[in-house]
């Protein structure tokens, strides 16, 4: 039984972080760059996913036209959320290199992923591959024993709130977010412990077999560490599937539409049509990565308050 998706984001997360904290150690002669980081990562997550999953890839010849490594849709009842993603991973010096002219272009890739993302409907983010010596805010959870923390090597950022002169990750670190945060913000193990039970049809309690794995992650649910203001970062899958009381920042999300449940689907003339037109335009866009995710039916924990 496959895991669930936020699940695969913090085993991912984590992976991220030491394999990169690895690589940089003295002596180690390895390149663990951006690309094969994002290419790992959204592999694994369509091997592990691939019913809820649609993954497009082909070979990047060229420059991104648009400062984009993928487009990631994540599709709910209600509504669809869809992001422009370019990768940035700290060097072994902690710098951050934002900075970064087009050379087809001679455009600052930077306002090249605002730009093309906000008139395409989709939000603009940076993916930031970092170690745990890097991060000051988001660090690993000591955790009680017996329970499992992560370390938060992939860590979302707004384009916008990345000023063009950042060098270092502590100067927007407190405007960045854990990935799986799309998800779920507060994954603590008594309240998974507490809903992972149901009962089933002849009484019995039992774990709910998508959510066996949560209740061994703990992370603070009353964590400040991103920003205050809960309208600043992305809707998580409640926000998605059904109408909550929380506020979440509505750039790149939209009623979801027959056009994006039919990305999701493998076997009908629409499907392919809509398929063939998304690599149309990921081709002249020099994207070569685009990730769909089927959150209808992902499990959560209950709504946020």
């Amino acid at each position: 039984m496959n895991p669930p998706v936020v699940t695969t984001l913090l085993e991912l997360a984590d992976a991220t972080s030491h394999n990169l904290d690895f690589a940089h150690r003295l002596g180690v002669r390895l390149s663990y760059g951006e690309e094969t980081i994002t290419e790992t990562g959204l592999l694994e997550i369509a091997r592990r996913h691939p019913q809820r999953t649609r993954l497009h890839m082909f070979s990047k010849h060229q420059e991104a036209l648009n400062g984009a490594d993928w487009e990631w849709h994540i599709v709910g009842r209600r509504r669809t959320l869809k992001m422009r993603v370019q990768a940035k991973r700290l060097q072994r010096n902690d710098v951050l290199r934002v900075k970064h002219r087009v050379a087809s272009s001679g455009k600052q890739q930077r306002q090249l992923l605002i730009d093309t993302a906000l008139t395409d409907g989709m939000k603009p983010l940076y993916c930031i591959y970092c170690t745990e010596r890097q991060r000051e805010l988001w660090t690993q959870t000591v955790t009680p024993d017996g329970l499992k923390s992560y370390q938060l090597g992939c860590l979302l950022v707004d384009a916008t709130k990345v000023p063009l002169s950042t060098r270092r990750l502590p100067e927007i670190e407190h405007d960045c977010f854990p990935w799986h945060y799309l998800f779920e913000r507060s994954i603590c193990s008594p309240v998974w412990r507490d809903h992972a039970l149901v009962e089933d049809l002849y009484g019995n309690l039992r774990f709910l077999i998508s959510a066996y794995e949560l209740h061994s992650t703990v992370i603070d649910p009353d964590d400040t560490r991103a920003t205050a203001d809960s309208r600043s970062l992305p809707p998580t899958v409640n926000d998605l599937n059904d109408e909550t009381p929380a506020p979440f920042d509505e750039t790149g999300v939209a009623e979801t539409t027959a056009e994006d449940r039919a990305r999701l689907e493998t076997d009908t003339a629409n499907a392919e049509e809509i398929r063939q037109a998304d690599l149309q335009r990921l081709v002249e866009r020099r994207i070569s990565r685009m990730l769909i995710i089927d959150v209808r039916d992902e499990l959560v924990t209950p709504p946020r308050s």
